[in-house]
């Protein structure tokens, strides 16, 4: 595997132009491009509060589910023209919505959520909590089963803090790159982050 190593200097140059990104280019296409530079394992097992992103098939969207004390609180959805938060779902088979706080993690594990972009692709978000789910106390369902459409994710009345989600995320991966040598193929990858999360 070749290795690309990066001097203090021009790493140092990288991320301090990464700082800036919030006036050149916006969150969503910059941590869209992030995720192919940063896919690893540290990043899943490195966070607390907001699980790993969930991408749409069509690329079109980012979910990021946010926890607190073991307890599924918000699905933060990103466009390029959008930042949304949901707080509820109305699950098939119920005439109301109810918060999310209220799913167990057994209908967690089984279901996946669902939203409609401005597109009006149907992004499907399977939701783990942060680092995944336990193995030991959470029972798996059979490896051939898949999880099924649970519901509809109901936009919050109130907007709430939708920047922090995407913004610590991002700097969590920067966080990996700078701390790491990069294989070829995620070197490539940050070369092109670079260019897009600076663009005016």
């Amino acid at each position: 595997m070749m290795i690309l190593r990066m001097n203090r200097h021009s790493l140092v140059a990288i991320i301090g132009c990464f700082l800036s990104w919030t006036a050149a280019a916006s969150d969503f296409s910059c941590l869209q491009a992030l995720i192919p530079a940063s896919s690893h394992y540290w990043i899943t097992t490195h966070r607390t509060q907001f699980s790993i992103p969930r991408v749409s098939a069509e690329g079109s969207s980012i979910a990021i589910p946010q926890w607190e004390h073991d307890h599924l609180t918000n699905v933060y959805v990103y466009t390029e023209k959008s930042s949304r938060r949901f707080d509820r779902i109305t699950a098939f088979g119920e005439s109301s919505p109810q918060p999310l706080t209220s799913l167990t993690d057994e209908w967690l594990k089984s279901h996946l959520v669902a939203t409609k972009a401005e597109n009006l692709e149907v992004f499907q978000i399977q939701v783990e909590p942060p680092g995944g789910w336990d193995r030991k106390t959470v029972h798996m369902r059979s490896a051939a089963s898949e999880p099924e459409l649970g519901g509809w994710l109901v936009e919050s009345e109130k907007p709430g803090d939708v920047a922090t989600p995407i913004r610590t995320e991002i700097k969590l991966r920067q966080d990996w790159v700078r701390d790491n040598n990069l294989n070829a193929e995620r070197f490539k990858a940050w070369s092109k982050a670079e260019k897009i999360c600076l663009q005016k």
